[in-house]
């Protein structure tokens, strides 16, 4: 057998060792992804949210583009008042799926909270139409009616009132 020969048997069994141990590191990825993504949904099943967000966030580390998991992480720190830290989370979500209106909604919340009008103005303009809470609509359309007023378009506040009173007549 040549040098040649004995080289490029060397190498091809090489590259067969190197698939075997990507294809290994791939199967223990999914593992984690699976293991963390398990817990994760118990605590949150358990109302325990303290707990969940750390497996959501190893996770989503290990898979950036699970957007369920990106939109848990800005929804558990929405509602644990962290705004700055959720907007990123909730903007990734709402940026790799069109149509999740409630993460449109709160990452609207939080920009209104933060003083981002203009992007609230946008955003709360854009999720009004599609929410289906009655709650949610009015507190949207309330706080759109706010940035309206702020800013001194009062025809637009003025037709979001009569909007939101047409939808909410015992309000």
């Amino acid at each position: 057998m040549s040098i040649f020969h004995r080289g490029l048997l060397l190498g091809i069994g090489m590259l067969t060792g190197c698939n075997l141990c990507f294809a290994q590191d791939e199967a223990d990825k999914q593992q984690q992804i699976a293991g963390h993504n398990r817990k994760a949904q118990e605590y949150l099943h358990e109302k325990r949210p303290d707990l969940a967000l750390p497996e959501l966030q190893a996770l989503v580390a290990l898979d950036p583009a699970n957007t369920d998991a990106v939109a848990n992480i800005g929804v558990l720190l929405f509602f644990k008042g962290d705004c700055a830290n959720a907007m990123a989370p909730l903007r990734t979500a709402h940026e790799q799926r069109s149509g999740l209106w409630r993460v449109q909604f709160l990452l609207a919340t939080c920009e209104n909270r933060l003083g981002d009008m203009a992007a609230a103005q946008t955003d709360f303009e854009n999720v009004f139409p599609h929410l289906d809470d009655p709650k949610l609509k009015f507190e949207a359309g309330t706080s759109l009616i706010q940035i309206y007023e702020t800013a001194d378009d009062l025809d637009k506040a003025a037709q979001l009132v009569a909007t939101l009173r047409a939808e909410n007549a015992t309000n």
